[in-house]
């Protein structure tokens, strides 16, 4: 094999490594390198994706050394703010002497031209408080150093302004910056990206710079001298241009093939066997071996002490918490380095620090120039944006008012809604693809609308509460802590709950203790672990002496959860058995008598289950999965299967929160959003078909031993398509389901698939709630701009379950261009187009525009890759589709015509009124029109939309809540200006007057107008009062709709109306 070429000193060869089997062993093998001989190493891998799998490992096993080794890992790749972190590192050396690095690069990376050092040091600076600096040279200064500008910093190489306030994220700093200033800069403080809040003082802040590229070395040059360099596993070291004095490269050759050997073997394959795993452990001991077991964290590491506790082994085992996929032998050490993922074989991925954080502060985003939003008043309108209101003042200025909303209605009628009343006004919600009509402002259609809707919400509320009292009337069997087994079956998880994972199953069995039925939903994304919730309420019910039934709306579902039950209830005294068309007749009605007799505990199955010969001995519980993909006849039988015991549904489909608060009695629900550790977001790409990037996407995904689905969602083509995919790739092993074909064919095929006889399923959408597969991690989806964002969702979900990256491509036929594209229409051959289902002898099209619905679905989703946005993406139609299957199709047109948010509020008043909680009902909202500036300044909060959340916020906070949004937004953007200041007055008087019977608050320059609701409780002491304070100033003006009072004064607005207000206390 040939060496690296040296530029300085001309050709040396690359010694090749053995004995280095995965990622693992070759982390420690660089730490023993650097152990032994202190000094700079390089490490070059073959792609990114290796980059967390190393530092995890370095991070991790040097604490296996044999003294405390002190060095700095670096990572240089697309992450432009770890190569920020790497250049710092790089040029701030002052000595040779100072701690070692350890540099890891893709080849690609060698060759980066990288800027000198002066060009470096010119673009940092730093602050500190008590100095003066030119605010107005602040954004250029930053916008140098590599730094974007955004309204709100989330990521590192971000800046933002706001009001006195200047935010930053330097990329070696673990939270970013803010600067509070006045006519100096009067504090430096760290602030959380979540919640936006401040914490802890600095003396000083440096910028570092965001910035790496420029006219200088290449990276590979600048790690000569001094510098050992190490190739990965899967790297050529022919070609690879580098200057370091000694290069090694680690080979899969056997140790006596290699040039040298580090010694180190693989574990041997547990497949999470515990006997096989205890063998080992106890053959290494005798061995004299020094084991480490690393676990993830610290509840998997005292699951895991306790497993190996009753066995006798916690003496010979040394835990510890750490990141590593894959331990290994290391004989000349008498080392063995076990991790829990082996022995589970479960697979996780703790991404490098510098990955964006999961959960986001502001939510109201998501309403866009455009939308459709509902007033209560004026019906269905469209959102056109923020514009100011303005008055004219006593000098005859315009003077800066409010923030409205402004909103079109029919026949081009525009209405300013200031946004002290924003909490009149509601995003619509409906179906996606449903353009609702837009409302008259005369208000007669509207109102005639909300009437009959209200007819329907009263005959709705009716049923709910009556199938509500109803269930409550029912007892059961309460099923309290089973005690030492229920214990040790929760120990037994091998993995950490999630935050949401665990208040779910505190629910669960906190229902299942009362006598009266559970009936709880327990929604979340899929692989997001609401199986394990149903393992536990399962685990109650039986070591109560209860038997469980859990029903899955397809055999292959039900197959998968009888694998996943029976394994987890493994090493515990439990019969689990499963009916559908995989078994024989025999087993069948074994199974069946069994059940009969209670000699079986957990039953899984289909709607076989649902059939009259299925008699249980003493059921008592049941849990369904996917409940709405059940026909209308099984769920009859649903519900009288459900009397009397404790049903637990699980479902996918995100449904309205707001809804639940209506159906909390009827229905509780869980909601799992927090994914569980290690599951990486997945990678989306929208773009127009191309052969080159789907034979690309396919055969990266066969390179490393996966499969790959393939969306295909017409039936007509789909076998020339087939034929297309097997002539471009004729390795390719393709199985094709759709939905005209018959269940047992579908089923075949996916059993098929699942065993890895084939490499891609090519299908139409029927696979959108389908099988959890942890080896497909590629998804194909062809005509992508034809499917809706929920359809889209659901899809995506299907991959994404290991350890690994997964892709999913959406492809839009070539024809087609996102608008504002430029280029000539050109023609398409007849191959193309039928190859996307277009008909052969249809005239040759030109390129014409994807319509921007779909466009900005499919952007959505690009965007949208956060794990668990399955409930924070706002995706319409899964929310109608959810609030459509709890409340009944019949409700889905009316949801449609007013919008959910709308519908959902006539149903909790209703409820509310019927139940006799009028007094919850909220207080009638208060007009209030002022010539005083109330807004939130632009140059304070310059997003429009967090502009929106903060009024939102403020208009929805409890009285004595509003001075705590207050601090949160000085926290935010520094001191509030007057206008803000105005505004929070405004709403704290809004909210007091409403509870005095107060109906609108009017100023005609220095004239007052106070009106107050019909049979308002003023009596005479108030009115004396008045008298006192206003004098002749003071009329009282009669109305039929409340009357009031004219005050005429020249003090100042709200000083006015807190004086008269005073007079009712």
């Amino acid at each position: 094999m040939r060496g690296c070429r040296i530029k300085a000193d001309g050709p040396q060869t690359a010694k090749m490594i053995g004995g280095a089997p995965n990622i693992s062993a070759r982390a420690m093998c660089l730490l023993k390198a650097l152990e032994a001989r202190k000094g700079d190493l390089l490490l070059v891998v073959k792609e990114e994706e290796a980059f967390a799998d190393f530092a995890n490992a370095f991070s991790s096993l040097k604490s296996l050394l044999a003294g405390p080794l002190d060095f700095e890992p670096l990572f240089w790749g697309s992450d432009a703010a770890l190569r920020a972190q790497a250049l710092k590192s790089l040029y701030s050396r002052s000595n040779p002497s100072a701690k070692p690095l350890i540099l890891v690069v893709t080849p690609d990376g060698l060759t980066e031209k990288i800027m000198d050092r002066g060009a470096y040091g010119s673009l940092a600076f730093e602050f500190s408080p008590g100095s003066v600096y030119p605010r107005a040279e602040l954004s250029g200064k930053f916008q140098k150093a590599g730094y974007s500008r955004v309204p709100f910093v989330e990521n590192r190489g971000e800046y933002a302004v706001r009001g006195s306030v200047v935010d930053f994220f330097p990329p070696d700093s673990e939270k970013p910056v803010r600067l509070f200033f006045s006519d100096v800069l009067e504090s430096i403080r760290l602030f959380e990206i979540e919640t936006q809040s401040t914490s802890g003082f600095l003396e000083r802040a440096a910028v570092t710079p965001n910035s790496v590229a420029g006219s200088g070395a290449a990276l590979g040059e600048m790690t000569g001298r001094g510098w050992r360099a190490f190739l990965d596993q899967g790297l050529e070291p022919d070609g690879l241009e580098l200057r370091s004095d000694e290069i090694r490269a680690f080979s899969s050759l056997p140790a006596g093939g290699a040039d040298e050997s580090f010694g180190a073997a693989a574990n041997m394959n547990f497949n999470s066997d515990l006997a096989l795993v205890e063998a080992e452990i106890r053959r290494l001991k005798k061995e004299k071996y020094a084991i480490s077991l690393f676990c993830i964290n610290r509840g998997e590491t005292d699951r895991l002490k306790d497993l190996f506790e009753e066995k006798g082994l916690t003496d010979f085992i040394n835990f510890r918490t750490g990141y590593i996929q894959e331990g290994f032998l290391y004989p000349p050490g008498r080392m063995a380095v076990l991790t829990s993922s082996e022995i589970f074989q479960r697979r996780y991925r703790i991404d490098l620090k510098s990955s964006k954080p999961k959960g986001k502060f502001y939510k109201w985003t998501d309403l866009k120039i455009g939308d459709f939003v509902v007033h209560e008043d004026y019906g269905v309108g469209r959102y056109l944006g923020i514009k100011k209101a303005y008055y004219r003042n006593a000098n005859n200025e315009n003077v800066e008012d409010a923030d409205c909303l402004l909103v079109e209605y029919a026949r081009g009628d525009k209405l300013m809604v200031p946004l002290h009343e924003f909490g009149r006004v509601q995003k619509f919600i409906s179906s996606e693809g449903k353009v609702p009509k837009l409302s008259h402002m005369d208000t007669k259609t509207w109102h005639e609308l909300k009437s009959r809707v209200r007819e329907q919400v009263q005959m709705l509320a009716r049923d709910i509460l009556k199938v509500e009292a109803e269930r409550m009337a029912m007892k059961t069997i309460a099923l309290p802590d089973a005690g030492r087994m229920e214990h040790e079956f929760a120990g037994s998880f091998p993995f950490e709950e999630t935050p949401d994972q665990l208040v779910a199953i505190r629910d669960v069995l906190g229902d299942l203790e009362s006598a009266s039925p559970m009936n709880r939903l327990v929604v979340g994304d899929v692989g997001f672990g609401k199986t394990e919730v149903a393992m536990r309420a399962a685990m109650r019910a039986v070591f109560n002496g209860r038997q469980a039934v859990v029903l899955a709306p397809t055999t292959i579902l039900a197959d998968q959860h009888f694998r996943n039950f029976t394994g987890r209830f493994r090493e515990f005294p439990v019969k689990i058995g499963v009916i559908s068309r995989f078994e024989t007749r025999s087993d069948q009605k074994k199974i069946l008598a069994d059940l009969a007799r209670g000699k079986l505990d957990i039953v899984i199955g289909t709607h076989r289950l649902l059939q009259k010969d299925v008699k249980f001995k003493n059921l008592g519980l049941l849990i369904i999965d996917e409940e709405h993909r059940f026909g209308v006849k099984d769920k009859e039988k649903l519900k009288a299967m459900a009397k009397g015991v404790h049903l637990l549904m699980l479902s996918a489909t995100p449904i309205p929160r707001t809804l639940y608060q209506s159906l909390s009695t009827l229905k509780t629900m869980s909601v799992i959003e927090s994914p569980p550790v290690g599951r990486l977001p997945i990678s989306t790409q929208v773009r127009p078909f191309d052969e080159t990037a789907l034979v690309n996407a396919v055969n990266f995904e066969l390179a490393r031993g996966g499969q790959v689905y393939y969306v295909h969602n017409r039936v007509q083509t789909i076998e020339s398509r087939r034929a297309y995919l097997q002539r471009i790739m004729p390795y390719l092993r393709v199985a094709v389901v759709h939905g005209q074909m018959r269940g047992e064919q579908i089923e075949k095929y996916m059993w098929d698939f699942l065993h890895k006889k084939y490499d891609v399923l090519m299908a139409s959408t029927i696979i959108e709630s389908g099988l959890d597969i942890p080896s497909v991690n590629t998804m194909i989806v062809e005509n992508a701009h034809e499917l809706g964002l929920a359809q889209l969702y659901q899809l995506r979900g299907r991959i994404g379950r290991e350890k690994q990256k997964a892709y999913c491509y959406l492809f839009y036929p070539p024809w087609l261009k996102k608008k504002g594209a430029g280029g000539r229409p050109q023609g398409v051959s007849g191959e193309m187009r039928a190859q996307f289902g277009a008909p052969q002898d249809e005239e040759p099209r030109v390129e014409k525009h994807i319509s921007e619905t779909a466009m900005k679905r499919l952007s959505a989703l690009e965007e949208f890759t956060e794990l668990g946005s399955g409930f924070r993406l706002a995706m319409r139609d899964m929310e109608i589709r959810g609030a459509g299957e709890l409340l009944g199709v019949r409700q889905h047109g009316f949801i449609n015509s007013i919008g959910l948010e709308m519908y959902i509020k006539l149903l909790n008043g209703e409820i509310n009124r019927i139940k006799g909680r009028d007094r919850e009902v909220e207080l009638p909202d208060v007009k209030i029109d002022l010539e005083l500036p109330a807004f939130i300044p632009e140059d304070y909060i310059g997003d429009d939309m967090e502009r929106l959340n903060f009024y939102k916020k403020l208009l929805n906070a409890e009285l004595e809540k509003v001075d705590k949004i207050m601090a949160e937004l000085e926290d935010l953007s520094g001191p509030a200006p007057e206008p803000l200041k105005n505004l929070s007055a405004i709403i704290k008087l809004k909210k007091g007057l409403a509870k005095l019977s107060v109906r609108s608050v009017v100023q005609k320059d220095e004239t007052y107008e106070i009106f107050f609701q019909p049979k308002a409780p003023i009596g005479m002491p108030a009115i004396k009062k008045w008298q006192e304070l206003f004098g002749s100033s003071l009329i009282f003006l009669p109305s039929r709709f409340g009357d009031g009072i004219r005050i005429k004064t020249s003090a100042p607005a709200l000083e006015t109306i807190r004086k008269a207000m005073q007079a009712l206390k």
